[in-house]
């Protein structure tokens, strides 16, 4: 279902832009003769336009298909604030133990680096 509404918006924004390039077609030719600040203006006018329409054909699009409404916002799924720290640290790792993991990796680094030193001191 989620493929089908992607698809259905892709294909939404394909079309605005589409039928904004489409209309700008019969400037293009014209553009050979000008300077780059005026082909930049035009291409700007062009890409502003594709950005409104667009802007304003998501705005009418139904509510029932944008991601608000995919169930993802935490108060629809029901979960409290302290579920969603423990899906958080589920899914990231435990705070105390990334940190830990961390001090290990400086440790070892430092003992490396101090391994090294009298290596270099006497060249």
């Amino acid at each position: 279902m989620n493929t089908a509404k992607s698809l259905a918006k892709v294909g939404l924004v394909s079309a605005v832009a589409f039928w904004e390039v489409r209309k700008a077609l019969p400037g293009i030719p014209q553009l050979m003769d000008q300077e780059p600040v005026q082909i930049l203006l035009f291409t700007a006018d062009v890409s502003f336009w594709i950005l409104l329409r667009r802007r304003l054909r998501c705005w009418c699009w139904p509510s029932s298909i944008t991601p608000s409404s995919a169930g993802n916002s935490c108060a629809r799924c029901g979960m409290t604030k302290q579920e969603i720290k423990e899906e958080a640290r589920q899914t990231e790792g435990d705070p105390m133990v990334k940190g830990r993991i961390r001090s290990i990796q400086m440790e070892m680094s430092r003992r490396r680096m101090m391994a090294e030193v009298p290596k270099r001191m006497w060249w």
